[in-house]
């Protein structure tokens, strides 16, 4: 069985975002800023390439990643990452930025000043992406062939947001890319995703059709 939408009730955080001031982890205010708050796990080397790819588009732009609790996987992935931006020619301290994890008012504050949130690709995010929505930041991700990578795809097209969903590695670049310096087009987004979020909130579609098919097999 299927269940509606998204498949579950989700109720919104409606969160205060803390005011901070992003200088103070580092981050260069001025600068784009291209969030990726996925755990380490979930960036798979094959995809590092897109990273450099949108660097090198921007010329100047900072990713910012969240180091995990324990340090290891985040180390592990700021090395690999390292290697990466040094094989393409790229300074990485330039571009690539950890931060401790925040917690949920200053990663909302955080959202609300960002340009992008930059999903994983064939891991993606639900939380997260459903806080970015309440925060009114455009989401970039890849539809993956399996449910886990299938997550913040559902959350866009779900919003008629389609058009956020790369449907290659060279698209998700050249959407991260426009987002960034395209106002006009960032600032239509986050119109649109002001407009429509509230479907993806508090639907009880997925719980009625769960009692519906929960009452049926009783029921046999």
């Amino acid at each position: 069985m299927c269940l509606p939408n998204l498949g579950c009730s989700y109720q919104p955080a409606r969160l205060l975002p803390a005011k901070s001031d992003p200088a103070d982890l580092g981050i260069d205010p001025t600068a784009p800023i291209l969030l990726c708050p996925g755990v380490p796990f979930k960036y798979a080397p094959q995809h590092d390439l897109i990273l450099t790819e949108i660097a090198r588009r921007l010329g100047r732009c900072q990713f910012i990643f969240f180091a995990s609790r324990p340090g290891d996987m985040s180390n592990k992935l700021r090395r690999r990452l390292e290697i990466v931006f040094a094989r393409s020619k790229l300074d990485f301290d330039d571009f690539v930025t950890f931060i401790p994890w925040q917690d949920r008012p200053a990663f909302c504050g955080l959202m609300k000043r960002a340009n992008v949130f930059l999903d994983t690709i064939g891991f993606s995010g639900f939380n997260t992406a459903m806080q970015a929505v309440e925060c009114g930041l455009p989401i970039v991700t890849k539809e993956g062939r399996f449910l886990r990578g299938r997550l913040a795809s559902g959350i866009l097209k779900r919003m008629g947001l389609q058009e956020l969903v790369a449907e290659s590695a060279e698209e998700y670049v050249d959407l991260a890319v426009r987002l960034c310096r395209d106002t006009e087009f960032s600032d239509d987004v986050r119109r649109r995703i002001e407009a429509s979020r509230q479907a993806l909130f508090e639907d009880e579609a997925p719980i009625r059709a769960l009692e519906t098919f929960l009452a049926e097999v009783a029921r046999r």
